[in-house]
C-alpha cells in the first residue's frame, strides 16, 4: 500500500497553514506517509500556477490505485480540489481530515453547500466527534466516517506545572473574536477569590481594564504553551456572553472539537466546557472536567469541588495528555483505515 498526504505546510517560507496542520504533517511523515507538495504561490505567479497544474495531472496519472491520499479539509485551493476529483475518479482511496466546516462555523450556507459537495469525493472522512458525524452523514452517505475526538498536540518539552485545586480558570483565545472576554473584569469583581488567566495577543489599541484577579498574559507559542500555562482549569468557551455560548462561533461548539481542548489536556489540566457542546458528554465520561451552562456555574462548582475529585480529573487529563503528545488519536484512526482498506 502506498501512503501520501497533500501538504499545506511550506518549507522555507514565512507561512504555515496552522499549528494543527504542521503537527499532523510531522506525524504523518514519521509514520511513513510521503508529502505531495505544491510550490507556494507568492502573489499572482503564472509560472507557479502552470507547475501546479502539471503536478496535478502527473500525480493523477502516476499514483497507483493501491494508494491512500490524505487531504486537510477544508480543501480551499482550486488546484487541490482538481487533484481530489481526479484521484477519486481513478479509484484512489481519498481521506479527508476535517479541521473545520467553515460554512457551519460561520453560518454561511453557500460555503457549507460547497464543502458538503467536496466531502462527497472522499472515500473516508475523519470528523471531530459524534455530533459532527450525525450532522454530515445524510450529505455524504457513500463515505465511511470515523470520529477523531481529539486533535493530537505536540509540545516543545516534557515538563509541566503540577496542577492543584485553586479557584482559578485559564482561557486561551483569539481575543479578536472572543468578545465575551471584555465582560470578564467586571464579572470577576464579584468573586474576589477567583483568578482568571488569559492567553492570547490583545487586539491593536485594545485597552485592558486593570483588575487584581484578571491577568492578561499575552501570546505564547503553541508548542510552549502547555509548559507555561497557569491555573487549575482550562475553559473552552465562545460567543459574546458569559452566561451562554452565543452567535455562530458559540453555536459551532455543538459540532466541533476545539484544538484548545487538546492543549489544556496536553498540559494535564482539567477542563471546563459548555454543557451543550459536542464534547460535554465526552469530558464527563472520561472524568477530565466539568460541563456547565455559564461561567458563574463554573465558579460555583469549583467552590464545592473536593480535592479527591480534582486529583482524579487531573490524573485522567495527564494520561490523555501523554497520548496527545504521541499522536495516539490520529494514529489509531489511520491504522483502522489502513486495515479496512486491506480487507477490501
Amino acid at each position: 500500500m502506498h501512503r501520501y498526504f497533500v501538504s499545506e505546510v511550506h518549507e522555507n517560507e514565512n507561512y504555515t497553514a496552522g499549528v494543527v496542520n504542521k503537527h499532523v504533517e510531522e506525524w504523518l511523515m514519521s509514520w511513513g506517509y510521503k508529502p505531495l507538495r505544491y510550490p507556494f504561490i507568492k502573489r499572482n505567479n503564472g509560472w507557479v500556477k502552470v507547475i501546479r497544474m502539471i503536478q496535478t495531472v502527473y500525480w493523477s496519472i502516476t499514483l497507483p490505485k493501491d494508494t491512500i491520499v490524505i487531504f486537510h479539509f477544508p480543501v480551499v485551493p482550486r488546484v487541490y480540489q482538481w487533484l481530489l476529483k481526479l484521484l477519486y475518479r481513478k479509484g484512489i482511496y481519498t481521506v479527508a481530515l476535517v479541521h473545520d466546516i467553515e460554512g457551519l462555523r460561520f453560518e454561511d450556507e453557500y460555503t457549507l453547500k460547497k464543502e458538503k459537495f467536496l466531502l462527497s469525493f472522499f472515500k473516508h472522512v475523519i470528523v471531530h466527534n459524534a455530533a459532527m458525524r450525525n450532522y454530515l452523514k445524510s450529505d455524504i452517505p457513500k463515505s465511511t466516517m470515523s470520529e477523531l475526538w481529539l486533535f493530537d498536540y505536540k509540545t516543545a518539552g516534557t515538563y509541566f506545572k503540577p496542577r492543584v485545586l485553586t479557584p482559578s480558570i485559564t482561557l486561551v483565545a483569539n481575543l479578536n473574536k472572543a468578545s465575551y472576554v471584555s465582560l470578564l473584569p467586571d464579572w470577576a469583581a464579584s468573586y474576589p477569590n477567583l483568578q482568571i488567566y488569559i492567553y492570547g495577543a490583545l487586539p491593536q489599541n485594545h485597552e485592558v481594564k486593570k483588575t487584581y484577579n484578571v491577568h492578561f498574559l499575552g501570546a505564547v507559542e503553541p508548542e510552549q504553551l502547555p509548559e507555561a500555562i497557569e491555573g487549575s482549569f482550562g475553559i473552552v468557551w465562545d460567543g459574546d456572553s458569559i452566561t451562554d455560548c452565543t452567535n455562530s462561533l458559540g453555536n459551532y461548539l455543538q459540532f466541533n472539537t476545539p484544538h484548545k481542548l487538546s492543549m489544556y489536556l496536553s498540559a494535564g489540566m482539567p477542563v471546563i466546557v459548555w454543557r451543550k457542546s459536542a464534547m460535554a458528554e465526552w469530558v464527563q465520561q472520561k472524568e477530565v472536567g466539568m460541563a456547565v451552562t455559564s461561567w458563574t456555574e463554573a465558579v460555583e462548582t469549583i467552590k464545592m469541588l473536593n480535592e479527591n475529585t480534582y486529583r482524579k480529573w487531573q490524573s485522567n487529563a495527564q494520561e490523555i495528555g501523554n497520548k496527545l503528545r504521541s499522536g495516539y488519536f490520529l494514529k489509531s484512526i489511520l491504522s483502522e483505515i489502513e486495515n479496512q482498506k486491506d480487507r477490501n
